[in-house]
Order: C-alpha cells, then structure tokens, then sequence
C-alpha cells in the first residue's frame, strides 16, 4: 500500500494535476461505488479496463494498460482527442 500511495503522488506531480481534476476522478470513482453490488463489482471491472486484470498472467490486457489509462485520463480531462499519446512519452 505505501508504495500505491507513493506512486499516486508522483503521477499527481507528473501531471500537475488540479483541484478540479482530482474532483472529477474522486466523483468518477464515487459513481463506480454507487453501481457496485452483490452481483456487479465495477472497481475489478475498472481494474481490468486499466490493464490490470484479476489474472496478470494476461499480459496482452497489461500491455494495454498505457493505452487505456490515457483514454480514462481523456474522460476525466475532457481533452481532445489528438491528445492521446498511445505510449509513455521518453
């Protein structure tokens, strides 16, 4: 956990992230929990949209990962869509 911890602070430095950001990931997450039930457990779901399935062993979802973060980042951001990069920028 300290290590999710620290990792989530530095992609909030990397991309400078803002109050309003923040908001709209914590409200987005907020709506994740409001549809989970006995029978329907969105955050795993989530999980494996962000490439990281409940089996690793599917490394073609992980390799998605970066792909798929950028389009979760686009829908928080509502930025344009010429600005999603499909890979780590170097």
């Amino acid at each position: 956990m300290t290590n999710l911890v620290q990792h989530l602070h530095a992609f909030a430095r990397e991309v400078r992230l803002t109050e309003a950001e923040w908001f709209r990931g914590i409200e987005f997450l907020t709506g994740c929990g409001h549809i989970t039930n006995d029978k329907r457990q969105e955050f795993i779901l989530l999980s494996d949209v962000l490439g990281l399935p409940a089996k690793l062993a599917m490394t073609a979802c992980v390799m998605l990962s970066w792909f798929r973060l950028r389009i979760v980042l686009l829908l928080i951001r509502k930025r344009p869509a010429h600005s999603i990069r499909t890979s780590p920028a170097a």
